[in-house]
């Protein structure tokens, strides 16, 4: 059974990105908006949010893919594949919203 939007999980506590690892002010930042209600309220956009800073200022944007960021950042297996669930599109729609 295909999770949805809705069925979120907790962030993972061996996130790679649970505690700052950069000085720089982007970082910095991407934290102080996690820590915001809305996205508090949501584990999914914040790992989504972290996890594409965290690639970013570490020079790994070729890790920035759907399929990356459904298996890093939201949980789903190695095996996901983001023609059969649309996750990613949807938590990404959410992310832009919430950062306007």
């Amino acid at each position: 059974m295909k999770a949805s939007v809705g069925d979120e999980k907790q962030p993972r506590p061996d996130s790679p990105f649970s505690e700052s690892k950069f000085e720089e002010e982007e970082w910095k930042l991407a934290l102080r908006i996690a820590a915001t209600t809305p996205f508090q309220r949501s584990a999914f956009l914040t790992n989504f949010l972290l996890y594409i800073t965290d690639r970013k200022l570490s020079n790994r944007e070729d890790e920035i893919t759907e399929h990356q960021i459904g298996v890093h950042a939201l949980g789903r297996p190695a095996s996901y594949h983001p023609g059969e669930d649309n996750i990613v599109r949807n938590y990404a729609r959410m992310l832009r919203k919430r950062l306007e």
